[in-house]
């Protein structure tokens, strides 16, 4: 990597010396310096006498950077190198070279592919920066610290792009690109989240349109992917923050719609909590008020207007019944129906009959009694 400035600046025209004379058929395509590891297996052949066979072997010693084994080819290379008439010290001084270069480098194929790679990303980030941006940081949902990086680049003087807040109204489980400079924060990328946990809210959105609120989301999503910990990830890492801005009272009442949710009823009005809206809509909605809400700053639209409680029987008790029930007078212009409590079932006639009788024995007891 060192030599990387030295080969752009002689790349552009500045003048170089090659190591050795004999060398330079090798590195003339690379303007003098070792680029492939196949230039280090023809330097130990031109200059130390090797065979493609040990040249390899030394590619491989030197790569590995193993001290015994390059203690040993060091004098091999030397001892070739000196009936090539070439002095000790330069020979040390080529073998030093090959060594240093041998650490990072490919061979040639290797090296064309990558830099096929470098080019076609570096074209793509140029061009379709958010595209690709968004691209590169979903490949590491799981890596916070690459994340961090990405992260950084791209809000940089030199790419400009903008990040808009996750939301469970809009963002994906990868980053999706908006627009030329902006990209949607992954739900992915939020710890505590999973793939199976956001594809269910994806699901859930795009049968039943965007989520209302805390309520909504909790008995639209269900609970076989999106648990507890996962809703208080989404709400600490801003997602729900479109919908209800106050983080710690969404918080607060996690539990709370979660169990709603749970023991939803089939018809509102028997749920027994609050209706928050006075003129009934398609899809009837009964929330208990929110903890940590202030009644006196809920919208007047949203206030409770009325209390309803678990449907109990509206007929009284037989002895009541029994009590209350007075004949009709025969002047009474009334129909016999609109005096009278509908008829039993025939199976608690008797009940009915044994308490009416009990209800007037009691009567008469209490009356004769001395005040």
């Amino acid at each position: 990597m060192d030599n990387i400035p030295d080969f752009v600046a002689r790349m552009k025209g500045e003048k170089f010396a090659y190591i050795h004379p004999l060398l330079e058929p090798v590195l003339e395509p690379t303007y003098g310096i070792m680029v492939y590891q196949e230039q280090v297996m023809q330097a130990a052949q031109i200059i130390g006498g090797y065979s493609l066979g040990g040249a390899d072997l030394l590619r491989r010693a030197m790569g590995k950077k193993k001290p015994e084994e390059m203690v040993k080819h060091r004098e091999i290379f030397a001892e070739g190198a000196a009936k090539q008439g070439i002095s000790r010290a330069k020979a040390d001084e080529i073998f030093d070279y090959m060594e240093k270069f041998a650490g990072y480098g490919f061979n040639k194929s290797h090296a064309a592919a990558y830099a096929l790679i470098s080019y076609q990303t570096a074209w793509l980030k140029a061009h379709y920066p958010a595209e690709f941006i968004a691209a590169t940081m979903s490949s590491e949902l799981d890596n916070t610290d690459q994340l961090k990086v990405f992260f950084d680049d791209a809000q940089s003087s030199l790419n400009g792009i903008t990040f808009l807040p996750p939301d469970i109204n809009e963002s994906d489980y990868r980053f999706v690109p908006d627009g030329q400079k902006r990209i949607r924060y992954a739900l992915g990328a939020i710890k505590g989240t999973g793939e199976a946990a956001v594809a269910d809210i994806v699901a859930a959105r795009n049968a039943g349109g965007k989520f209302k609120d805390l309520f909504d989301f909790c008995e639209r999503v269900g609970k076989q992917h999106v648990n507890r910990r996962t809703i208080e990830a989404l709400i600490r890492g801003g997602a729900f923050d479109s919908i209800e801005p106050n983080r710690a009272m969404l918080l607060d009442n996690v539990e709370l719609a979660m169990n709603h949710a749970e023991q939803k009823p089939t018809t509102p009005t028997r749920a027994g909590c609050l209706i928050w809206s006075k003129t009934p809509s398609k899809r009837s909605r009964s929330f208990p008020a929110p903890r940590g809400a202030k009644p006196s700053s809920w919208p007047k639209k949203n206030r409770p207007s009325a209390f309803t409680f678990p449907a109990t029987p509206s007929r009284p008790t037989p002895a009541k019944c029994a009590r209350w029930r007075k004949p009709r007078s025969p002047s009474c212009g009334r129909k016999k129906a609109a005096c009278a409590w509908p008829a039993l079932p025939p199976a608690s006639a008797a009940s009915w009959a044994n308490a009416a009788a009990s209800s007037s024995s009691s009567s008469k007891t209490t009356a004769a009694k001395p005040k």
